[in-house]
């Protein structure tokens, strides 16, 4: 039989779960030996140390019987965490909230003593308890025993979840790191490729070109610095409203010593009506530059890129639309398929540029963040259009 709980705890319960039960089998050994303690404390056959959930029960430590999961409706403890104190049955056969359950007429045990478990918020998240075929209950002095044994389990538990929370605050740094690199990998190939060039030039007594070449440097330099500080900032929603016209600048400054080092033509158009349209600048710069850095990558020396920036209305609803064209080697339509759907993997670029395949996923990932929608034409051999269209005001976000 399965009782019912409140809603409200029943979810906090829940999201309070979801913090421990990530790796069940690294930590069963470690509450295995509060199961063997408890039970040999207390002299009965078995304990067992269970996280409840709506639908199931997990044991993660056990001494004296095997119970990896059951259903909630077969759990016994499911009554204990409902409780604030202990809860005791002395013969489980013979309640007939509990001799139905399989398990109860499998096993012959009787008498069953829980404590409730409690996370660090307060919510009752699993039970310890002992059980024995014997009817014969628990003295006083056990049963405390056990409540000290239950408070261990649960600091142990609030010490399994900062560490899982730990794990993720790592792992979205290890994410971050990625990203910096990733983003800033293209404008820096353009800017040393430049600096070759400049070098060249002192070489062959030619330096007409020079004060150029280290303009670009300079002004690319400054755009990386931008960037990163907007990679890394804590919070993208902070960032001031810019208006798509300050896009056209900042990418020009980003991309100009890659675009000369290659020899690309390049053009950034923007139609009248969008040029003062405002979007949080970092999500969409970044997916822009990552457009165009692919652009740069794919497209041999010589080759041209446009990028155009125009509104649409559909519905009576304006939408802005991003189109990145090149004159590169193309895709075929199994890579189109995969970068849609997010498997796409790195391959060199026409001059032997180095990927992480990361910026095309980072694209799409933004396009799902803010609702909006990427497309891709090619023609292998002849080049690739992307388009990304967003709602106007949709505030897209890059980071989650």
């Amino acid at each position: 039989m399965q009782i019912i709980e409140e809603t409200e705890e029943l979810v906090k319960r829940k999201s309070a779960l979801s913090d421990y039960v990530q790796d069940l089998e690294a930590i069963q050994q470690d509450f295995n030996e509060q199961a063997k303690l408890a039970a040999t404390v207390t002299g009965m056959q078995t304990c067992l140390i269970n996280l409840v959930d709506i639908d199931l029960q997990w044991t993660i430590g056990s001494f004296g019987s095997r119970l990896p999961q059951l259903t909630s409706e077969e759990s016994v403890c499911q009554y204990t965490i409902l409780r604030d104190v202990p809860f005791e049955v002395n013969d489980l056969s013979n309640d007939q909230r509990f001799a139905c359950m399989k398990r109860v007429r499998a096993s012959g045990l009787k008498y069953y003593y829980g404590i409730p478990l409690r996370s660090a918020n307060g919510s009752k998240i699993g039970a310890i308890c002992v059980l024995d075929r014997q009817q014969t209950g628990l003295s006083v002095a056990n049963k405390e025993v056990l409540q000290m044994i239950a408070e261990q389990v649960a600091r142990r538990l609030e010490d399994i979840r900062k560490m899982n929370l730990l794990r993720k605050q790592l792992s979205a740094s290890e994410r971050l790191k990625w990203m910096l690199a990733h983003d800033i990998r293209g404008p820096l190939q353009g800017i040393s490729g430049l600096g070759q060039l400049a070098l060249e030039e002192l070489e062959d007594n030619r330096d007409d070109e020079i004060p150029d070449y280290l303009r670009h440097v300079t002004q690319g330099s400054d755009a990386l610095l931008d960037l990163t500080n907007e990679i890394l900032s804590e919070n993208d929603n902070a960032v001031a409203l810019s208006e798509i016209g300050d896009l056209r600048n900042r990418v020009m400054r980003l991309f100009m010593p890659a675009l000369l080092n290659k020899r690309l033509a390049f053009t950034f158009k923007i139609a009248p009506e969008a040029d003062r349209v405002p979007l949080p600048a970092p999500g969409l710069l970044q997916a822009i530059s990552n457009l165009i850095a692919n652009a740069i990558k794919f497209t041999p020396e010589g080759g041209q890129i446009a990028v155009q920036i125009t509104i649409k209305t559909i519905d009576e609803i304006e939408h802005l639309y991003f189109t990145i064209t090149d004159t590169g080697v193309g895709m075929d339509e199994m890579t189109r398929q995969h970068i849609l759907s997010g498997d796409s993997t790195s391959t060199r670029g026409t001059a032997g540029e180095n990927g992480s395949g990361l910026g095309l996923i980072m694209v799409r990932k933004l396009m799902e963040t803010c609702h909006g929608r990427l497309s891709i034409h090619s023609v292998p051999g002849l080049g690739t259009t992307f388009k990304m269209s967003l709602l106007i005001g949709a505030g897209p976000t890059f980071y989650d």
